[in-house]
């Protein structure tokens, strides 16, 4: 269901704060890559306001491992009220943040009693935004496809190998993993 959300939402807000902007970011990049009409603001003001303007043909996606950041839940909770869909990535079953998710995508897990858990909380919460992206991709994947192929001839040309956008992709991100584009001579 959030994949479907996501793949038709005229418009997407992304709502996350602290540790939590890392997956929301990573989100953002992400749907950017497939054409779709993402925003993201780390100012949870900026957020609220964001969220007061959307409609019942957007989406509001709000990231918090521990569902109980106040601020990304106030933006949740307005973006429904303004009747947008809602989508929450959550550790806990039973977070806060659930009350105002129509879809509630947890992560698992339990709370650690580490300082600086956040290098744990991230890994799953990134996990569920790969699933997320790759099932867009899967849900319509002529028109992904093509978005991605647009999106990844511009601003640096990729390794022009005969085939498609996956082989494009898994050259990409298997001989690249610094995330630096491979130019090719013009």
């Amino acid at each position: 269901r959030a994949v479907r959300m996501l793949a038709t939402a005229l418009t997407i807000d992304i709502y996350g704060v602290e540790n939590s902007v890392t997956p929301a970011s990573d989100l953002l990049t992400k749907l950017t890559y497939l054409g779709l009409n993402c925003r993201m603001h780390t100012d949870t003001y900026l957020q609220q306001i964001s969220a007061a303007h959307l409609g019942v043909a957007d989406v509001a996606v709000a990231v918090s491992h521990s569902g109980c950041s106040i601020d990304t839940v106030k933006a949740l909770k307005q973006a429904r009220k303004a009747g947008a869909g809602t989508i929450a990535i959550t550790s806990p079953k039973e977070p806060l943040l659930g009350k105002y998710a129509d879809v509630c995508l947890s992560t698992g897990g339990r709370a650690l009693s580490i300082y600086g858990s956040a290098i744990f909380s991230r890994i799953p919460d990134l996990a569920v935004v790969d699933l997320l992206y790759m099932g867009i991709i899967q849900s319509d994947y002529e028109r992904f496809s093509r978005s991605l192929d647009k999106s990844f001839s511009l601003p640096c040309k990729f390794l022009t190998q005969k085939g498609g956008f996956f082989e494009r992709f898994l050259l990409f991100y298997y001989k690249n993993l610094n995330l630096k584009c491979l130019f090719v001579p013009q």
